[in-house]
């Protein structure tokens, strides 16, 4: 029924040279535990990694160690929007779902809420609301303060029907149009993307601060 897209390519310029998805959380790479969430999830078909070289080997010793579900790995581009449609190209799977290979906090029951949307709506994305005001600036001074209520910040997954999804991409990339993330260029594209409420816990590895955060939650899990 659906593929995991795992872009594990980026630069990770934040981190201070640690590869944060090969780094080792608990005696296994990050990326490897985001994809191990999805392992047991009813209708999975494939976990696509999105590498580069320097990450390829060990995703490919510990994804034959820890993973199940088959996998496959293929080269990421310049940017994570080029990284993806490399994943999207290798995708025979009537939903594609996209989730960061650095957010390895990912729970199976907002996996399959977010399936559920996917399959009633065609496009779903894990968000959690705003816990803080947002201010919109501009020139150092404050515009406007959006109401709190209606904002939510995104996290991955975001599950999509293949075929619309494949065509949106692909329109994204004939336009020169980039976008901040995956369900941006789906809603570009008209798609109908609905809100699954997610977690607070699922983290994103960004910066070495996170690794830290991340250390705690598993030690909680």
């Amino acid at each position: 029924m659906f593929d995991v897209i795992l872009p594990c390519s980026g630069n990770s310029t934040r981190m201070k040279g640690i590869n944060k998805t090969t780094f080792m959380l608990g005696d296994i790479p990050v990326a490897i535990r985001s994809a191990m969430a999805f392992d047991n999830i009813d209708g999975i078909e494939k976990i696509i990694f999105v590498t580069n070289n320097s990450a390829y080997d060990t995703i490919k010793e510990y994804a034959e160690k820890f993973l199940k579900t088959d996998f496959e790995i293929v080269f990421g581009g310049d940017t994570r929007q080029q990284s993806v449609d490399n994943g999207i190209a290798v995708s025979k799977a009537e939903y594609i779902c996209i989730h960061d290979g650095a957010r390895p906090f990912i729970t199976a029951d907002v996996i399959k809420r977010c399936l559920a949307d996917a399959k009633k709506y065609g496009g779903a994305v894990v968000c959690v609301p705003c816990k803080d005001t947002i201010k919109i600036a501009g020139n150092g001074f404050v515009q406007t303060t959006p109401g709190r209520s209606s904002l939510y910040s995104a996290q991955t997954p975001q599950i999509f029907k293949a075929d619309e999804f494949k065509k949106a991409c692909l329109e994204a990339k004939n336009q020169n149009i980039v976008c901040t993330d995956d369900s941006s260029i789906a809603e570009w594209y008209g798609m109908k993307v609905a809100v699954t409420i997610g977690e607070y816990s699922n983290i994103k590895i960004t910066t070495p601060e996170d690794i830290e955060f991340g250390k705690s939650i598993l030690n909680i899990k």
